[in-house]
């Protein structure tokens, strides 16, 4: 089978079709239009993802090479803290980021001597937390007069929780027991629940009081809370990029350890509503691993 057959096979059996209708329009109802083509971008993504795994995979060079460290399987345990920044969605403050838990495995593949493939599922919670509290209050766009001892204060938690299958390359570089690596590749997210946790609360001066209009407005605290789940406010999935440096090092012929900082750059929106355009923009991770060498997949030939 030749190269350009091949990669045709390929992409119909991913379900493109051919591949000169690529670009064909589909007609939709207008009601349907945002869910149909949010739903469209994710599986394309993921498609052409999967597919390049596969090419890169099936073409990559010398997957016969002479050294008995190449033509193995790894299995690789990750987990560690991981602090999560995302884009400001509309508060008066920049949302803090939460510390939250990140474990996984991860197959990983070597290629050549200092180069392998790999890919992982991820346990992988999230979560930010908004606060702010206001030096005046204003009743409305029409008034004129500002309660400066009045104010309005809130307090929002959101945590929301995904499963992550992270794919990238290492370069790995160094001696017997110690190496340095880096890797970089693609991730993609999908959502599984959340949870919030909210205190809003307005406080009405005595002073000001007379200046306002609402009757059944009394003097004190307003205060508002709710914890539990929330459904229809986080984006069903996630997509991006992930970089990461680290050192291994090699405890015996199967089994090493490793440490790996790195961050994930989310390019999907983390809400549902489509107007709302923040994203995770930078999810740090400070992961430690345990790396089990298996036998070789195949034999060397001399």
């Amino acid at each position: 089978m030749e190269l350009s057959d091949l990669v045709l096979f390929l992409w119909e059996l991913f379900g493109y079709g051919n591949p000169g209708n690529f670009l064909e329009p589909r007609i939709v109802k207008e009601s349907e239009f945002h869910s149909t083509l949010i739903f469209r971008h994710k599986i394309k993504f993921m498609k052409q993802s999967f597919l390049f795994i596969v090419l890169a995979i099936f073409f990559f060079p010398d997957l016969q090479a002479q050294s008995s460290l190449i033509n193995r399987m790894n299995l690789v345990w990750e987990m560690g803290p991981q602090f999560t920044s995302i884009e400001n969605p509309g508060y008066h403050n920049t949302p803090t980021e939460k510390i939250k838990p990140n474990i996984g495995l991860t197959a990983e593949y070597i290629l050549k001597d200092r180069l392998s493939v790999s890919l992982g599922v991820f346990y992988d919670a999230r979560g930010y937390r908004a606060r702010y509290q206001s030096s005046y209050i204003i009743e409305n766009d029409t008034s004129t007069y500002v309660s400066y001892q009045s104010y309005l204060k809130y307090d929002l938690s959101y945590s929301a929780n995904y499963v992550s299958f992270p794919f990238y390359f290492t370069y790995m570089s160094g001696g017997e027991h110690f190496s340095l690596f880096v890797r970089a590749g693609i991730y993609v997210s999908v959502f599984l629940n959340s949870k919030q946790k909210t205190y809003y609360d307005y406080y009405i001066a005595p002073q000001d009081i007379a200046y306002f209009s609402d009757s059944t407005l009394t003097v004190g605290h307003h205060p508002q809370q709710s914890e539990g789940p929330v459904k229809n406010f986080f984006n069903t999935y996630d997509f991006g990029f992930n970089i990461s440096v680290g050192i291994v090092y090699r405890w015996n012929s199967r089994f090493s350890f490793k440490f790996t900082p790195g961050f994930n750059y989310g390019l999907a929106h983390a809400f549902e509503d489509p107007e709302n355009m923040a994203k995770w923009d930078r999810i740090t991770k400070l992961n430690m691993g345990i790396v089990y060498k298996l036998r070789p997949v195949f034999s060397i030939k001399n």
